[in-house]
């Protein structure tokens, strides 16, 4: 709680820091068209969710990785070149179990060899929500409703622009929302607009692991789960309020998803007004709990 206190994010999880190269670990299995499979399996006990982060993460084109629940009831991925950087972080979305199975495919006809090496395993031991299911709601009052409910009608845009943060901050992952924003030039170009209270302090390394995830809300209104594999890891600083992120300055942090973000997931980049009058209707669109 006091971490909380100080950071301003919600803190739902810690990292297990542990180094495991595929070179050293897991098993390797060939398959008769000559395709390969790289498994290993890991347990970080009690957790209600886990994930993993790599801190060297290279796939070839036609190479995918996926990580599943021990007992296969539930899978993310696949994960590809896509997510490469340069500076080879990247993070996994969360899987429902304390025990998990981290799974490379690559077919014969790939040309170039994968390297992954982790940084450590989520931990997440409260505000999990399994959103392949009918949510509970995550705790949120009744006045809210979601936002494919007749209220949010008029407001699909700005609805389409609302992401949910996962931020990792040293051994801590915390919770938060921002949203897509445009540029004067209209160009769509990748900036994401959050609180700096969410991300105070955060290091240029760590934000190589901050998840943006997209779409993340319910299919209907009171029913349905959301999408969870529509995410980017890793966002550039670009700017924010230097004021502690606390009630005295504009609290804001701007920064730029690194990777390209699908147009299949129909992303909104909402617009500003920098007039200094001010709008005359407004409504509030985050994730509760």
């Amino acid at each position: 709680l006091l971490v909380e206190e100080e950071t301003g994010k919600t803190i739902n999880g810690r990292i297990a820091f542990q180094e495991i190269d595929m070179d050293t670990h897991g098993v390797w299995n060939e398959l008769a068209d000559g395709s390969k499979i790289w498994l290993f399996k890991y347990k970080t006990s009690g957790a209600l969710a886990t994930n993993v982060y790599f801190s060297n993460y290279n796939l070839p084109v036609g190479g995918e990785l996926y990580i599943w629940s021990a007992d296969k009831s539930y899978a993310e991925g696949p994960y590809d070149w896509k997510e490469n950087n340069d500076h080879g972080k990247m993070g996994t979305a969360e899987v429902f179990s304390d025990e998990a199975v981290l799974e490379y495919y690559q077919p014969a006809d790939v040309v170039g060899e994968a390297q992954l090496t982790t940084h450590g395993f989520g931990h997440y031991y409260r505000y999990v929500y399994d959103f392949t299911a009918d949510w509970n709601r995550g705790g949120s009052e009744y006045c809210e409703v979601d936002v494919n409910c007749p209220e949010g009608s008029g407001w699909e845009g700005p609805r389409d622009g609302v992401v949910r943060l996962r931020i990792v901050d040293g051994g801590n992952i915390g919770l938060c929302s921002g949203s897509m924003v445009n540029t004067t030039a209209r160009d769509c170009r990748q900036y994401m607009l959050t609180a700096l209270h969410c991300a105070d302090g955060v290091s240029t390394s760590d934000f190589g692991l901050l998840q943006v995830r997209f779409n993340y809300e319910r299919a209907n209104c009171g029913s349905g789960g959301g999408s969870s594999t529509h995410q980017r890891t890793g966002v550039i600083f670009l700017a924010d309020s230097n004021d502690g992120g606390g009630n005295s300055g504009s609290d804001f942090l701007l920064v730029e998803i690194e990777d390209e973000i699908s147009a299949s997931w129909n992303p909104f980049y909402s617009g500003w007004d920098a007039s200094g009058t001010g709008g005359n209707e407004g409504v509030s669109i985050h994730h509760p709990a």
